[in-house]
């Protein structure tokens, strides 16, 4: 007789990865939890426990896996923020210097780079 929550388990995955393509997988999405779940409760003398073990341990790795991507991402964005504030600065900076809007950049200049 086939474990009902393992089969629950199966079912829920199923149905939410069935037009999902593996990298469009939010394994954030409440089916994985629900899953893990049903997975946990699958009885120790089950026939079914050493597969429903794989496959939560499989989850657990796609869920660790997804939220390292999401913490790379968002280095990413952040980094990417801050270097354009600082060219975004650096632009501003030339450009009072440039058009004379600062008016002590020419001596900040010349103590810099003096001929």
């Amino acid at each position: 007789m086939p474990d009902p929550h393992f089969a629950r388990a199966v079912e829920t995955i199923r149905r939410y990865e069935s037009a999902k393509a593996p990298s469009e997988r939010n394994y954030l999405d409440p089916s994985y939890v629900l899953a893990l779940k049903e997975l946990s409760l699958v009885a120790d003398s089950s026939p079914r426990r050493p597969e429903a073990r794989r496959l939560a341990a499989e989850i657990s790795r796609g869920v660790i896996r997804f939220q390292q991507n999401l913490d790379a991402q968002r280095t990413v964005r952040v980094e990417r923020a801050r270097a354009e504030a600082s060219r975004r600065a650096a632009t501003e900076r030339a450009s009072r210097a440039d058009t004379g809007m600062d008016k002590d950049a020419a001596l900040r200049l010349e103590q810099i780079h003096p001929d």
